[in-house]
């Protein structure tokens, strides 16, 4: 299993939905947005902030970890197989108190990286 806090994240993901605090995702093994580029069998994993869409006693809720492999599935019938991204076994897992700590840091960074940006295009 990869090492959550000794890595950096090859990419992450800001996702903001209207009424909701934003949620981040942390991609490990290629950059967002890129999954369609890998081959079949490759695997990635995705580091997921709290999850403010589910409710607080699910599992999806705390900061959590998942791996997926890049595979075939059909989804509609009469339809062949389709790209598919599954997941791994019992791949999920909750973070660690020493792992939370590490992403909300990275976290906080981006959020400082990204107001500093704005400022700059406002000069």
């Amino acid at each position: 299993m990869i090492d959550l806090l000794d890595q950096q994240p090859d990419s992450w993901h800001i996702v903001e939905a209207r009424a909701y605090p934003a949620a981040i995702q942390f991609y490990y093994g290629l950059q967002f947005g890129e999954a369609h580029l890998l081959p079949m069998g490759s695997q990635f994993g995705v580091v997921y902030s709290p999850n403010h869409y589910v409710h607080p006693q699910s599992p999806l809720r705390p900061w959590h970890y998942v791996v997926f492999e890049v595979s075939l599935y059909q989804y509609r019938r009469g339809r062949g197989l389709e790209r598919s991204y599954k997941q791994i076994g019992e791949s999920r897992h909750t973070l660690s108190v020493y792992e939370v700590a590490h992403f909300e840091g990275l976290w906080m960074d981006i959020l400082l990286m990204s107001k500093a940006s704005k400022q700059l295009e406002q000069v």
